[in-house]
């Protein structure tokens, strides 16, 4: 191509030089002339040139300088064909030079049409205009333009008229529509033997799409930089060698892809005649996925459009990907391996193992062109433990299926998925299973859930690209039931889907899908729905109360189609009959339904949402919200700064229709509400205008025993916040009420209330109880709750749940479960507040039973356990512990630092006489001193006794030994208890009574006594009774022993011992 570039310079050339010179052939002095030719034909070596409808300006000095000036120069079009002329091996001989008979210089010349034509090759490049000065040692074209089918191209280029006619100069191909738009510069050098080149681009996607520009154009962040060098041989069969460096690869930038950093090296060695036939070696270098070190090797052979020898491997830690393979006419087959031992290295969110490999065999007769190739597909996985992005979950995964090339080629496939499931969806079993060939085969897909099961059938062929057939048969049923009427039209491909005519029954109404098309460009669906009533809507997904009920119908209607924009309408109304809510006595309150819709029009992505309510004992509501969707790659979106028009009034009657979290299944909310909005503006800052007025409010949530009853909200929207003028509940006698504002901040919450409560019962239960006074402030910014305020517990009460079920550590992994990664939570910072427990709080649980007081006052972030100040008393109080009652008669919890580290100082008494027995505790909670005390003072095996028996040693039978030594386990820190547990012991005339082990579950008593200086005989007992051995060791040696055991664990052991010193 460079070589003909050569030939269309030198014919252009010549063609200039005759005609000027046949035109000037006579004249002795300076002619300027205006001139125009119909049409001029000129045989060169090699090629055959044609111009049409030449019209020029131009000026010649014979006896001057002898230089030809044109002015302008403009033709219609210019015809050049390339013979076919055999040629023998090396020849690629050059003309000696480029012969001008005068210096030229061209101003602007243009071309209209510039046709190539090399045997059935025919290229067109339109509006060619260019710049030249000639003479008899160089050809300089300046600013040549050119529309060609490839883009727009501009070149500047320099060649010596002596051979091997040296170059430089600098091209440029740019293309700003398509699906891959491009702008390259490419500068060369050397000659028309020897070319040399160098390109340097980015790689971006921008609206969109992928695009390759040059790197001055930094408009949006690179996902690549690459550079390429290489040279062309313009001789023999033109030797290529070209060298790429891909740096700085980054997958995010390029979709929704993993962070990585790649960088590449790419070989190319090869000829370009009489067909291309290369080789290409890649490597990665310094490469990351992930943060993990990324290496991947690859090589294959292109000859005649066929790739030969094709070999990759990619390792990403213990993941290893690897293929090799021919394609060509004859016999394709590349096979692939991919073991993928842990998943999560690909990336973010994708947790397990995979192990897949397959055989791709046929014929390849044009690489380029998918439909004329043939294939046979063997493949075959398995994994586990996997979880994908988006919350898809499968426990084991195992798959097989193969598929023939030809048209009657046997298609078979299993695939089956076992632990499958959906984010908070429940669980379930898959299976999908295909049999028959290619035009006609049957694909069969299950799931089995706990309370779900699904079953579909489908009946068709892969025909022009895609599947075509029917969806024979579809039932879904997981306590709203969906199953398809009668058999419909499915298409479907890589990217696209399309059906029409598809009726589903549900319990009671019916949906009718009359078309549905997605492709890459388009989407279009329409239907309808009807006489859907409450019993065909899943309650807890829609987060409709449990007490609506009801024989009301709904209908409604859709047509919705997009290309470049989103245009259609969606239509949902009440058709017939009435809705009632169920009040706690059961009794049924009627809605009175008589209007109910909801329209929505888009035209050009412009969104108007309607709807209206009305009804005889819910009352009225109206709305119209009106804003604009955006396209996104996903679909359409609504964007912070989309436009914002909203005009709404509501008069209800009655709230128990309104949904509520799940976390309040049981909790009930009503009242009455007038509300007035009107506003402009954006989604992110709304000019509102409005009022907000409720009255006779009530929230129930008996599950907590919380009874909120007689609330009262007055609120004013004000621009882009709502103002709160007072809002109050009623809780037993008292109450609570707040006022101040709510607002959007760059889309974010702002909150600024402030509180005051009076003898307000926040919980009122059997097992906890608060009532609260004071005044206090609450503000949210940035994600950030402060939260201040003095108030007063005026009643209270706490009982402690036990803690008899077992619980995993935070320092347990449980493996196969990924790591959690949580949203970012609301953050509570206490900002001086102060709770005073005032004189009716009490304490019970656990054998404790206590009244306390005191205050304390925090400040910090809770999750970071805030600083705490003040001090806690228990007034009255006692403690239960091995069937005695300790009376409290001193406790008290002093506060200067974190809240789970307070000052202890604690003093519990039996009260027995003669001996007054018990505890006393002081230190810190973290780090607390434990001894024995008793009036008056004894030894500490008498204070035990006398604390745990109620009477002294010396009436302690054999029995209450082991009740004695597990109370100076549980009572005395281990270091302090050993002595006394070992005074205990010899009273009983063992060797051994001890207590071991930290909780209920794991608590035990041992038992020893030796019976020689080898043999001891030992006997453990827990106190949960899962334990219950005999144990008879024999050392052999001092380091060799012999164990035997008899019991609920019954084995005999041999045992070394050794230490470290």
């Amino acid at each position: 191509m460079l070589r003909r570039s050569y030939l269309y310079m030198y014919a252009l050339c010549l063609m200039l030089a005759t005609l000027f010179v046949i035109q000037t052939a006579h004249s002795e002095m300076s002619i300027s002339v205006n001139s125009s030719l119909d049409s001029f034909s000129q045989d060169l070596e090699g090629m055959h040139l044609k111009l049409e409808k030449l019209d020029a300006a131009w000026q010649l000095s014979p006896f001057g300088d002898g230089k030809l000036n044109v002015d302008k120069v403009r033709a219609k079009r210019l015809i050049i064909t390339f013979k076919n002329q055999p040629k023998s091996a090396g020849d690629n001989a050059l003309p000696e030079r480029i012969k001008l008979p005068f210096a030229v210089s061209i101003r602007e010349a243009e071309v209209a049409e510039l046709l190539l034509i090399s045997g059935d090759q025919t290229y067109q490049l339109n509006q060619v205009r260019f710049a030249l000065d000639a003479d008899t040692q160089t050809i300089h074209i300046k600013q040549l333009r050119a529309n060609t089918p490839w883009g727009e191209t501009h070149l500047r280029l320099d060649v010596n008229t002596l051979k091997p006619f040296a170059l430089s100069g600098e091209a440029s191909l740019k293309q700003s529509t398509g699906e891959v738009p491009f702008d390259v510069l490419t500068q060369f050098s050397g000659d028309l033997n020897h070319l040399n080149f160098a390109s340097m681009g980015m790689l971006v996607k921008q609206d969109g799409k992928f695009a390759f520009y040059q790197q001055s154009q930094q408009t949006v962040a690179p996902a690549a930089l690459v550079e390429v060098n290489g040279q062309l041989d313009l001789t023999g069969d033109y030797p290529l060698a070209v060298r790429a460096n891909i740096n700085q690869l980054n997958p995010e930038r390029l979709g929704n892809l993993p962070a990585a950093m790649l960088n590449f090296d790419v070989d190319l060695q090869g000829t370009l005649l009489p067909n291309a036939n290369v080789d290409i070696v890649f490597k990665s270098r310094d490469s990351l996925w992930q943060k993990q070190p990324f290496i991947a090797t690859g090589k294959f052979s292109i000859a005649a459009e066929k790739i030969r020898d094709f070999n990759l491997e990619a390792t990403l830690g213990n993941n290893h990907l690897k293929a090799n393979g021919i394609l060509n006419e004859m016999a394709s087959r590349i096979e692939w391996q991919a073991n993928l031992m842990d998943i999560s290295k690909l990336g973010q969110g994708y947790y397990g193992s995979l192990l897949a490999d397959g055989v791709v065999e046929g014929t390849v007769k044009d690489l380029f062109a998918a439909e004329k190739n043939q294939f046979s597909v063997q493949l075959k996985l398995a994994g586990e433990k996997l979880i994908f992005p988006q919350g898809l979950k499968i426990a084991q995964l195992n798959g097989q299926a193969t598929m023939m090339p030809e048209a009657n080629g046997t298609v078979t496939a299993d695939f089956k998925a076992n632990g499958l499931q959906y984010g908070q969806y429940p669980q379930l079993d898959g299976l999908i299973t295909v049999a028959g060939t290619k035009l006609k085969h049957k694909i069969n897909i299950s799931a089995v859930g706990k309370r779900m099961q699904l079953n579909s059938l489908l009946e068709g062929g892969i025909r022009e690209k895609q599947w075509q057939g029917l969806l024979q048969h579809f039932t879904y049923a997981d306590g709203y039931p969906v199953q398809l009427i009668q058999p419909a039209n499915l298409k479907f491909g890589l990217s696209s889907l399309s059906t029409d005519n598809v009726q589903l029954q549900l319990t009671k109404g019916r949906a009718f899908i009359d078309q549905l098309t997605i492709d890459q460009q388009t989407f279009a669906t329409s239907g309808r729905l009807e006489n859907i009533a409450l019993i065909d809507l899943p309650k807890e997904r829609l987060h409709l109360p449990d007490t609506l009920q009801g024989e009301a119908t709904f209908s409604g209607k859709w047509d919705l189609h997009s290309k470049d924009q989103l245009n259609g309408q969606l239509n949902f109304w009440k058709e017939t009959g009435d809705l009632s809510l169920a009040g706690h006595d059961g009794a049924q309150r009627p809605l009175g339904l008589e209007t109910a819709a909801l329209d929505i029009a888009i035209t050009n992505n412009e969104t108007v949402l309607s709807t209206q309510l009305k009804g005889r004992n819910i009352g009225n509501a109206a709305l119209r919200f009106a804003t604009t969707l955006a396209k996104t790659d996903a679909g359409y979106a609504l964007h912070a700064e989309a436009p914002l028009s909203v005009n709404g009034t509501a008069q209800l009657h009655t709230l128990a229709w309104l949904p509520l979290p799940t976390s309040l299944m049981d909790a009930t909310l009503d009242g009455k509400l007038d509300l007035l909005v009107n506003g402009q503006g954006s989604l992110r800052a709304p000019n509102l205008s409005g009022s907000v007025i409720a009255k006779n409010l009530q929230f129930m949530l008996p599950s907590e025993g919380v009874a909120l009853t007689d609330g009262l909200l007055e609120a004013q929207f004000e621009k882009d916040q709502l103002t709160i003028q007072k809002a109050s509940w009623q809780g037993g006698d008292g109450f609570v009420e707040t006022s101040g504002l709510l607002r959007l901040e760059k889309g974010k919450p702002v909150i600024n209330l402030a509180w005051n409560a009076k003898d307000f019962t926040v919980i009122s239960r059997a097992d906890r109880l608060l009532v609260l006074s004071g005044k206090g402030n609450t503000d949210l910014t940035d994600n950030i709750l402060s939260i201040s305020g003095n108030f007063t517990v005026n009643r209270g009460l706490a009982e402690l749940a036990n803690e008899d079920t077992p619980v995993l550590g935070d320092d347990v992994i449980v493996l196969g479960q990924p790591e959690a990664l949580p949203e970012r939570a609301l953050q509570i910072l206490l900002n001086g507040l102060r709770i005073s427990l005032g004189d009716e709080f009490r304490l019970r649980g656990r054998g404790l039973d206590a009244e306390l007081a005191g205050a304390l006052t925090f400040t910090g972030l809770t999750q970071y356990r805030p600083h705490t100040e003040g001090s806690i008393q228990i007034t009255k109080g006692t403690y239960m512990a091995y069937g005695q009652v300790l009376t409290i008669e001193r406790g008290i919890f002093n506060f200067n630092g974190t809240v789970d580290n307070p000052g202890v100082n604690v003093r519990a008494m039996r009260n027995s006489k003669p001996v007054n027995a018990g505890v006393e505790i002081t230190g810190s909670a973290q780090l607390p001193a434990t001894k024995l005390v008793s009036d008056p003072s004894v030894s500490d095996s008498e204070k035990l006794s006398w604390l745990v028996l109620g009477h002294g040693m010396d009436q302690t039978t054999k029995n209450d030994y082991g009740l004695l030594s597990l109370a100076a386990g549980a009572i005395l820190s281990q270091g302090q208890s050993v002595p006394l547990q070992t005074q205990i012991a010899h009273a009983a005339g063992l060797d051994e009574l001890s207590f071991s082990g930290g909780d209920a579950n794991s608590a035990s008593l041992v038992f020893g006594k030796r019976l020689t200086s080898r043999l001891y005989l030992s006997y453990v007992k827990s106190i949960s009774g899962l334990l219950d051995v005999a144990r008879l060791t024999y050392n052999v040696t001092s380091r060799w022993s012999l164990r035997a055991e008899a019991g609920t664990e019954s084995a005999v052991d041999v045992l070394y011992t050794f230490s470290f010193k």
